[in-house]
């Protein structure tokens, strides 16, 4: 009888990102939770998120990288 399951999830997906100035986390959050379940990819197999130099101080990229426990 086997009552627990052990999910495996491989940390191989780099996230690009681009969005106007100021754009509110929670709208960036729920745009890429939508785009990884349309794929059928689970959130923790992210292993960084990047984009373009001028997002480097962009709150909204910042705070889901850190929700998503990886680098930005």
């Amino acid at each position: 009888d086997f009552n627990k399951v052990l999910k495996l999830i491989k940390r191989d997906i780099v996230l690009g990102i681009g969005c106007r100035r100021n754009t509110p986390y929670e709208k960036i959050k729920e745009f890429v939770l939508d785009s990884l379940r349309k794929y059928n990819y689970d959130f923790r197999a992210v292993n960084k998120i990047v984009s373009v130099d001028l997002k480097q101080d962009e709150d909204g990229i910042i705070k889901l990288a850190e929700n998503f426990e990886c680098p930005f």
